[in-house]
């Protein structure tokens, strides 16, 4: 289904209403959880103020998407364990999106003062056969849960990009659509998607833990 976006926030609750909610627990948490997340996927402001954050601060677009992505599901977990005190959901969800991206930076630049060689930076951490089934067991958990949450058409979309490490030109060859660019939207939306089926599910929430939902390979196919 296509969002349709809106430069305001339309929401569902007001502060005191998903105050109310998310201290209640059970339905009526879950169902407040997910409206806020549909709500703000809908509002082009949020998403605008997060991109433009992540991109006067150094990062990318595909970055700016995993802040966009990562914050929300950050943003349900502060919600479930009740650290939300009310206030504008939106700036509430903002601010837990810049601290993610400061976060990310934090560890990147960590990670640069531990290597003098810049290009080690986009390969894989050293390869280990503990590591190899953790990271097997990881791709288990969250093919699972998008196999729950996705169509046919998203799934293969989202393993050519994140599990086989295809471009998006090659993914657009493949899968018949019309550019890179077409290519990326499409897996936008899927993830999208992916996120709000997430965030009614406490137990999809658990896994997700232990798994990078921005699964990255070493190699990648294509050109």
């Amino acid at each position: 289904m296509r969002i349709v976006k809106s430069s305001k926030c339309k929401l569902r609750y007001t502060a005191d209403g998903l105050l109310s909610a998310v201290t209640s627990g059970g339905s009526m948490r879950r169902k407040a959880i997910h409206a806020v997340i549909e709500d703000l996927c809908k509002c082009s402001y949020f998403e605008n103020t997060i991109f433009r954050f992540v991109l006067d601060n150094g990062g990318t677009r595909t970055q700016a998407e995993e802040v966009f992505e990562d914050g929300l599901i950050k943003l349900s977990e502060l919600l479930r364990k009740g650290q939300y005190q009310g206030g504008k959901i939106e700036a509430f969800a903002i601010q837990i999106c810049k601290n993610t991206w400061l976060n990310m930076r934090r560890k990147k630049d960590e990670q640069l003062h531990l290597t003098d060689d810049i290009s080690t930076m986009d390969q894989a951490d050293h390869e280990t056969p503990e590591s190899l089934m953790a990271a097997k067991e990881r791709r288990a958990v969250f093919r699972d849960i998008l196999q729950n949450c996705l169509d046919e058409a998203c799934l293969k979309l989202m393993q050519m990009k994140f599990i086989e490490g295809f471009r998006h030109n090659k993914i657009a060859e493949e899968l018949g659509l019309a550019n890179a660019n077409s290519s990326k939207e499409k897996l936008n939306r899927c993830k999208k998607n992916a996120i709000k089926c997430i965030m009614q599910r406490d137990d999809y929430q658990d896994l997700l833990k232990s798994v990078d939902f921005h699964l990255k390979k070493t190699t990648t196919h294509g050109k």
